[in-house]
């Protein structure tokens, strides 16, 4: 053929553009909306081979896996950008399960019942978790989506499954799924090069109904309709899981705007903090945008808590006029398991007070930032020589009150030390033992919530959440503290903003004594002996089960601590 002919050079490049396209083409990026920018970046893919390591178990190499050739697409699909799983078609899907329920659970608003026996208080409750992310599994061009679906049997523990669901033409084919394990905890969810990467915590082989102490690295892909485990790294975790909060980002607006739009991102399963001063009166918009609105609004008053819009809306807006004059704590809470882009705008739209309001200002207003635990006092400088101030520690006591056995031998050690501590108490014991909690509160100790029944808030719904915390709430009434110890030390960003919202402060541990392996009185001693330090929150229990080495212990801790200067108070 004459290349040398226009029209001949023309229909050769023409037809070697539409076979580039229909080879190796991929979809163009899903046109970023109105505030909505793009998701950050994901992680780079893991290597062919990899590599499992289990705790107590040989090292296994699994074979590498093959994707599947990839479709090839038309030009259509090649040049049309790609849609993604709206969330009200996942909550109304079809669900396959192997475990705790075979055969398919079909969801409605999110939530699927199912009783064991027609007349049974006991029922099966799964649950779509809000964590989710996007991603072609099948190379189709359209995005994938990655759920969690979280499963209460209706006895001990919560069971968490991985599922996928097909983009189906823009409705939602559930395919496969895998049991993750009971109560674990989710970091990141992400799904790379058609790849799923999850990060969590779970529980050893020895200790399965505590606390998670494993942080679990694992890599799925999508083959022949199921899911295969490509890799597995378990690795001991010697601390809880602990939520830092940094300083929220203040909100000035510059000398005659009424607008400020700012652009962050945010972590995945966390959440960003933005504080605005405002004024009773004025009226204000909140909006928020991502590219797969993955990112809600949650904004409530710093001073006295009260919310302005609820993350229990799923709203990405409010408009409204401010109620009183303080800051406002304005969270951006990411429902994506992989790092967010989002743009939040923040509009002074009028005033409506007769006299004149002042406007949001760029001048600094003092205000305690939300924290997860509380500030640990400064460092002793010479240890027990240190100041008294300075030498305080904060004993904590889960899962009573229990019979009148070893709570009241808790009490009596505490009382022969001075000593005032924390109880975190379920609402289902201090409902069977009142008077144990009027004790407590008549000692100088204080009371603060750890749920009604010991249930693991992370991945439950907004509802269970509410239930569980509001319940032991009902039971304290005054005399609660507005702390809350989520059982297992398991939580997650929404879980923290959900208890913003109601107004408590979440509380974990520095110093975790394990009394409830009973390992010896002794050994449990020497566990906060050695890692002591002003400031420790240390964790122990005066419910679940026998509790005569916790008493051992704690008189020999109170002991040894109060010859090194130490006082105790109360975290909360």
């Amino acid at each position: 053929m004459d290349l040398r002919s226009p029209a001949r050079f023309f229909i050769v490049s023409a037809l070697t553009l539409l076979l580039l396209a229909c080879k190796g083409g991929r979809p163009a990026p899903e046109p970023t909306p109105t505030l909505a920018p793009t998701l950050a970046s994901a992680p780079t893919q893991p290597p062919a081979t990899l590599t499992v390591e289990e705790v107590g178990k040989p090292t296994v190499t699994l074979e590498p896996v093959t994707a599947s050739p990839t479709p090839q697409t038309s030009l259509a699909t090649a040049t049309r950008a790609p849609s993604y799983l709206a969330w009200d078609a996942l909550k109304n899907a079809a669900y396959p399960l192997e475990w705790p329920k075979g055969g398919v659970a079909q969801l409605t608003d999110g939530i699927y019942r199912e009783k064991y026996l027609p007349d049974s208080a006991t029922e099966l409750v799964i649950r779509l978790a809000d964590i989710r992310s996007y991603g072609d599994l099948n190379g189709d061009g359209n995005e994938d989506t990655v759920v969690i679906l979280v499963a209460d049997p209706g006895g001990s523990g919560t069971f968490i499954n991985l599922m996928i669901v097909l983009n189906d033409n823009g409705a939602p084919k559930p395919v496969a799924g895998v049991l993750l394990g009971d109560r674990v905890v989710i970091r990141t969810l992400v799904v790379v090069e058609g790849r799923i990467e999850i990060n969590m915590l779970t529980h050893g082989p020895e200790d399965p109904m505590c606390c998670p102490n494993l942080d679990s690295r694992r890599v799925y892909t999508l083959r022949q309709g199921a899911l295969q485990l490509v890799s597995q790294v378990d690795t001991p975790r010697e601390k809880p899981l602990t939520f830092p909060r940094p300083e929220p980002q203040r909100i000035a607006f510059a000398p005659g705007a009424t607008v400020v739009t700012i652009e962050g991102t945010v972590e995945g399963n966390d959440l960003k903090s933005h504080v605005l001063h405002a004024s009773a009166g004025q009226r204000m918009m909140f909006r928020l945008a991502s590219a797969h609105n993955n990112v809600l609004l949650s904004a409530y008053g710093a001073a006295d808590g009260k919310p302005l819009v609820s993350i229990l809306s799923e709203a990405m807006a409010w408009a409204g006029e401010i109620p009183s004059t303080q800051d406002y704590i304005i969270n951006a809470v990411s429902v994506s398991g992989s790092p967010t882009v989002y743009t939040l705008q923040v509009e002074f739209v009028t005033e409506v007070t007769s006299s004149p309001t002042p406007k949001p200002t760029d001048t600094p207003v003092p205000t305690r930032a939300p924290t997860d635990t509380p500030a640990p006092a400064p460092a002793a400088t010479s240890g027990p020589a240190a100041k008294a101030k300075d030498n305080v520690v904060y004993l904590t006591f889960d899962d009573g009150p229990t019979d009148p056995r070893w709570t009241p031998q808790v009490l009596a050690v505490l009382a022969q030390h001075n000593a005032h501590v924390t109880f975190f108490v379920l609402g289902q014991q201090a409902e069977k033992y009142p008077k144990l909690i009027e004790t407590q509160v008549a000692a100088g100790h204080t009371v603060a919530n750890h749920t009604n029944s010991h249930v693991s808030l992370d991945g439950i719904s907004r509802e269970k959440f509410f239930e569980e915390v509001s319940a032991t709430k009902d039971v304290l009434e005054e005399r609660e503290s507005k702390c809350l110890r989520p059982p297992y030390g398991a939580t997650d960003a929404y879980t923290r903003a959900y208890a913003e919202e109601l107004g408590y402060r979440i509380v974990m541990w520095d110093i975790d004594t394990e009394d409830w392996k009973r390992p010896g009185a002794e050994s449990i001693a020497a566990r906060v002996l050695k890692n002591v330090f002003p400031g420790a929150i240390i964790l122990f229990h005066d419910g679940g089960g026998d509790r005569a080495q916790t008493v051992e212990a704690l008189a020999t801790v109170l002991n040894e601590l109060a010859k090194q200067g130490y006082r105790f108070e109360p975290v909360c």
